[in-house]
Protein backbone atom coordinates (compact mmCIF):
# COMPACT_ATOMS: atom_id res chain seq x y z
CA UNK A 1 0.00 0.00 0.00
CA UNK A 2 2.46 2.23 0.99
CA UNK A 3 4.22 2.00 -2.61
CA UNK A 4 1.44 2.04 -4.41
CA UNK A 5 0.54 5.84 -2.45
CA UNK A 6 4.09 6.29 -3.48
CA UNK A 7 3.78 5.63 -7.21
CA UNK A 8 0.33 8.30 -6.89
CA UNK A 9 2.83 11.17 -6.90
CA UNK A 10 4.62 10.36 -10.13
CA UNK A 11 1.12 11.00 -11.72
CA UNK A 12 1.64 13.78 -14.50
CA UNK A 13 -0.54 16.26 -16.12
CA UNK A 14 -1.51 14.31 -19.20
CA UNK A 15 -3.11 10.61 -18.86
CA UNK A 16 -1.18 7.70 -18.96
CA UNK A 17 -2.96 4.36 -19.20
CA UNK A 18 -0.22 2.15 -18.62
CA UNK A 19 1.08 3.87 -15.25
CA UNK A 20 -2.95 4.31 -13.99
CA UNK A 21 -3.58 0.74 -14.59
CA UNK A 22 -0.53 -0.49 -12.90
CA UNK A 23 -0.34 1.62 -9.76
CA UNK A 24 -3.65 1.28 -9.26
CA UNK A 25 -2.81 -2.52 -9.41
CA UNK A 26 0.04 -2.36 -7.01
CA UNK A 27 -2.10 0.09 -4.28
CA UNK A 28 -4.65 -2.50 -4.32
CA UNK A 29 -2.94 -5.52 -4.07
CA UNK A 30 -1.25 -3.75 -0.33
CA UNK A 31 -5.30 -2.33 0.26
CA UNK A 32 -7.16 -5.41 -0.11
CA UNK A 33 -5.27 -7.71 2.99
CA UNK A 34 -5.92 -4.82 5.35
CA UNK A 35 -10.08 -5.59 5.18
CA UNK A 36 -9.67 -8.88 6.63
CA UNK A 37 -6.69 -9.28 8.37
CA UNK A 38 -6.82 -6.82 11.00
CA UNK A 39 -10.29 -8.24 11.43
CA UNK A 40 -9.47 -12.30 12.40
CA UNK A 41 -6.15 -10.63 14.20
CA UNK A 42 -8.69 -8.50 16.49
CA UNK A 43 -11.06 -11.76 17.16
CA UNK A 44 -8.15 -13.59 18.42
CA UNK A 45 -7.41 -11.41 20.69
CA UNK A 46 -10.82 -10.92 22.71
CA UNK A 47 -12.95 -13.11 24.25
CA UNK A 48 -15.37 -14.77 22.09
CA UNK A 49 -18.53 -12.93 24.12
CA UNK A 50 -16.91 -9.67 22.91
CA UNK A 51 -16.46 -10.35 19.64
CA UNK A 52 -19.55 -8.98 18.53
CA UNK A 53 -18.78 -5.66 19.96
CA UNK A 54 -15.13 -6.07 19.24
CA UNK A 55 -15.85 -5.65 15.75
CA UNK A 56 -18.37 -3.54 15.48
CA UNK A 57 -16.07 -0.77 16.93
CA UNK A 58 -13.36 -1.81 14.68
CA UNK A 59 -16.04 -1.30 11.73
CA UNK A 60 -17.20 2.15 13.56
CA UNK A 61 -13.11 3.28 13.98
CA UNK A 62 -12.53 2.43 10.47
CA UNK A 63 -15.43 4.08 9.13
CA UNK A 64 -14.58 7.25 11.28
CA UNK A 65 -11.05 7.48 9.82
CA UNK A 66 -12.03 7.08 6.65
CA UNK A 67 -13.99 10.23 6.45
CA UNK A 68 -11.50 11.87 8.45
CA UNK A 69 -8.66 11.25 6.26
CA UNK A 70 -10.86 12.22 2.88
CA UNK A 71 -11.52 15.45 4.51
CA UNK A 72 -7.93 16.15 5.34
CA UNK A 73 -7.15 15.33 1.34
CA UNK A 74 -9.66 17.12 0.56
CA UNK A 75 -8.73 20.22 2.17
CA UNK A 76 -4.73 19.66 1.47
CA UNK A 77 -5.95 19.59 -2.32
CA UNK A 78 -8.05 23.09 -1.88
CA UNK A 79 -5.23 24.71 -0.18
CA UNK A 80 -2.71 23.79 -3.34
CA UNK A 81 -4.94 24.76 -5.99
CA UNK A 82 -5.62 27.98 -3.60
CA UNK A 83 -1.54 28.68 -3.58
CA UNK A 84 -1.61 28.72 -7.72
CA UNK A 85 -4.62 30.82 -7.88
CA UNK A 86 -2.17 33.70 -9.49
CA UNK A 87 -0.70 31.22 -11.93
CA UNK A 88 -4.07 30.01 -12.88
CA UNK A 89 -5.90 34.01 -13.58
CA UNK A 90 -2.98 34.90 -15.78
CA UNK A 91 -3.71 31.88 -17.94
CA UNK A 92 -7.39 31.54 -17.37
CA UNK A 93 -8.59 34.85 -16.17
CA UNK A 94 -9.89 35.82 -13.13
CA UNK A 95 -13.65 34.09 -13.84
CA UNK A 96 -12.23 30.64 -14.87
CA UNK A 97 -9.75 30.51 -11.97
CA UNK A 98 -12.16 31.65 -9.67
CA UNK A 99 -14.22 28.34 -10.89
CA UNK A 100 -11.04 26.15 -10.37
CA UNK A 101 -9.43 27.66 -7.08
CA UNK A 102 -10.11 26.60 -3.39
CA UNK A 103 -12.74 24.65 -2.69
CA UNK A 104 -14.39 24.96 -6.23
CA UNK A 105 -11.76 23.16 -8.00
CA UNK A 106 -13.16 19.72 -7.30
CA UNK A 107 -16.51 20.65 -8.18
CA UNK A 108 -15.46 22.21 -11.90
CA UNK A 109 -13.14 19.37 -13.46
CA UNK A 110 -15.45 19.51 -16.06
CA UNK A 111 -14.06 22.92 -17.08
CA UNK A 112 -10.94 22.01 -17.56
CA UNK A 113 -11.83 19.88 -21.14
CA UNK A 114 -13.62 22.82 -22.11
CA UNK A 115 -10.47 25.06 -22.01
CA UNK A 116 -7.96 25.82 -24.69
CA UNK A 117 -5.00 23.84 -25.19
CA UNK A 118 -2.73 26.30 -23.97
CA UNK A 119 -5.02 27.23 -20.46
CA UNK A 120 -5.85 23.56 -20.20
CA UNK A 121 -2.63 22.72 -19.66
CA UNK A 122 -1.92 25.20 -17.30
CA UNK A 123 -5.26 24.08 -15.74
CA UNK A 124 -3.96 20.18 -15.35
CA UNK A 125 -0.86 20.86 -14.26
CA UNK A 126 -2.09 22.88 -11.21
CA UNK A 127 -4.22 19.74 -10.50
CA UNK A 128 -1.30 17.32 -10.94
CA UNK A 129 0.92 19.21 -8.73
CA UNK A 130 -1.93 19.55 -5.76
CA UNK A 131 -3.04 15.76 -5.91
CA UNK A 132 0.57 14.79 -5.91
CA UNK A 133 1.17 16.95 -2.39
CA UNK A 134 -2.36 15.26 -1.43
CA UNK A 135 -0.70 11.77 -2.38
CA UNK A 136 2.50 12.49 0.20
CA UNK A 137 -0.09 12.78 2.49
CA UNK A 138 -1.06 9.89 2.38
CA UNK A 139 2.26 7.45 1.64
CA UNK A 140 3.53 9.33 4.74
CA UNK A 141 0.38 7.60 6.91
CA UNK A 142 0.96 4.27 5.43
CA UNK A 143 4.64 4.14 5.60
CA UNK A 144 3.56 4.90 9.36
CA UNK A 145 0.91 1.97 9.47
CA UNK A 146 3.93 -0.50 7.74
CA UNK A 147 6.23 0.35 10.62
CA UNK A 148 3.56 -0.11 13.24
CA UNK A 149 2.44 -3.43 11.96
CA UNK A 150 5.96 -5.32 12.76
CA UNK A 151 5.02 -4.40 16.34
CA UNK A 152 2.38 -6.92 15.95
CA UNK A 153 2.59 -9.97 18.19
CA UNK A 154 1.84 -13.50 16.55
CA UNK A 155 -1.43 -15.75 17.94
CA UNK A 156 -1.97 -18.99 17.34
CA UNK A 157 -5.76 -19.58 16.44
CA UNK A 158 -7.88 -22.22 18.37
CA UNK A 159 -9.12 -24.83 16.54
CA UNK A 160 -11.62 -25.97 19.25
CA UNK A 161 -15.99 -24.65 18.49
CA UNK A 162 -17.09 -23.02 21.82
CA UNK A 163 -20.59 -21.92 22.59
CA UNK A 164 -20.82 -18.82 24.28
CA UNK A 165 -24.58 -17.59 25.37
CA UNK A 166 -25.09 -13.68 24.70
CA UNK A 167 -27.56 -11.02 25.34
CA UNK A 168 -29.26 -11.05 29.33
CA UNK A 169 -28.89 -14.68 29.18
CA UNK A 170 -25.16 -14.55 28.84
CA UNK A 171 -24.86 -11.98 31.42
CA UNK A 172 -26.40 -13.32 33.74
CA UNK A 173 -24.10 -16.64 33.44
CA UNK A 174 -21.24 -14.24 33.46
CA UNK A 175 -22.03 -13.24 36.98
CA UNK A 176 -23.00 -16.72 38.32
CA UNK A 177 -19.41 -17.58 37.25
CA UNK A 178 -18.10 -14.47 39.34
CA UNK A 179 -19.76 -15.36 41.98
CA UNK A 180 -18.35 -18.88 42.12
CA UNK A 181 -14.44 -17.36 41.20
CA UNK A 182 -14.89 -15.26 44.00
CA UNK A 183 -16.50 -18.26 46.53
CA UNK A 184 -13.28 -20.28 45.22
CA UNK A 185 -10.80 -17.84 46.12
CA UNK A 186 -12.30 -17.29 50.01
CA UNK A 187 -12.29 -21.14 49.92
CA UNK A 188 -8.81 -21.21 49.49
CA UNK A 189 -8.15 -18.38 51.43
CA UNK A 190 -9.80 -20.13 54.15
CA UNK A 191 -7.46 -23.34 53.64
CA UNK A 192 -4.24 -21.36 53.50
CA UNK A 193 -4.90 -20.12 57.42
CA UNK A 194 -5.61 -23.84 57.82
CA UNK A 195 -2.13 -25.12 58.23
CA UNK A 196 -0.53 -22.38 60.40
CA UNK A 197 -3.45 -23.22 62.90
CA UNK A 198 -2.82 -26.93 63.10
CA UNK A 199 1.33 -25.94 63.46
CA UNK A 200 0.82 -24.55 66.47
CA UNK A 201 -1.09 -26.99 67.84
CA UNK A 202 1.39 -29.99 66.61
CA UNK A 203 4.19 -27.51 68.89
CA UNK A 204 1.83 -27.43 71.65
CA UNK A 205 1.14 -31.25 71.64
CA UNK A 206 4.94 -32.20 72.87
CA UNK A 207 4.43 -29.97 75.62
CA UNK A 208 0.89 -32.00 76.84
CA UNK A 209 2.96 -34.88 76.27
CA UNK A 210 6.07 -34.19 78.23
CA UNK A 211 4.36 -32.60 81.00
CA UNK A 212 2.13 -35.81 81.30
CA UNK A 213 4.95 -37.85 81.30
CA UNK A 214 6.52 -35.77 83.92
CA UNK A 215 2.92 -36.33 86.13
CA UNK A 216 3.28 -39.39 85.69
CA UNK A 217 6.75 -40.12 86.90
CA UNK A 218 6.20 -38.01 89.88
CA UNK A 219 2.94 -39.85 90.78
CA UNK A 220 5.08 -43.22 90.64
CA UNK A 221 8.12 -42.17 92.44
CA UNK A 222 5.88 -41.03 95.16
CA UNK A 223 3.40 -44.59 95.29
CA UNK A 224 6.74 -46.39 95.36
CA UNK A 225 8.09 -43.82 98.61
CA UNK A 226 4.17 -44.85 100.02
CA UNK A 227 4.89 -48.70 99.87
CA UNK A 228 8.54 -48.73 101.15
CA UNK A 229 7.27 -46.54 104.31
CA UNK A 230 4.26 -49.24 104.82
CA UNK A 231 6.85 -52.16 104.87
Amino acid sequence: MTLGWGLFINFGAEANWAKIIMYQVIAGVGVGPNFQAPLIALQSLVQPRDIATATATFAFIRNLATSISVVIGGVIFQNEMASRAGTLRAALGDQTAAQLGGGNAGANVAVVEALPPGPQSVARQAFASSLSTMWILYTVIAFIGLLVSFLVGKQTLSKQHEQHKIGLEGEMQRKAENRRSKGSRAGAGDEESRPRTGHRRENSRPESKDTRITTASDGGDESKETAKEEV
